[in-house]
């Protein structure tokens, strides 16, 4: 009788996508218990992988980079303020 194949790489993921707290050792345990050898190095790589995804998503949500117009009016703002440390309180007061 032949044995199952059995996609690791996703079931690491399902794993995190369930409690992405969960531990590289506490991965290797839970998949041992199902009789699923994995090496740790393949699940860091895996983690490795998912938060590049997060971040580009993140960076693509906000649009690239801020057009230099944004960044010039936020220096003039700045100086109607009494600098970045003043703006800075300010913005903070706001949030």
């Amino acid at each position: 009788m032949a044995k199952e194949k059995v996609n690791k790489s996703q079931l690491v993921r399902d794993l995190l996508a369930s409690d992405p707290k969960m531990t590289v050792a506490d991965i290797v345990k839970t998949l041992g218990e199902k009789g699923v050898k994995v090496q740790p190095s393949l699940i860091y790589a895996i983690k490795a992988k998912m938060s590049v995804g997060k971040k580009r998503a993140a960076r693509k949500k906000l649009g690239g980079s801020v057009p230099l117009e944004v960044i010039s009016g936020l220096k003039a703002l700045a100086d109607q303020v009494g600098g970045m440390a003043a703006l800075k309180v300010v913005v903070d007061a706001m949030a």
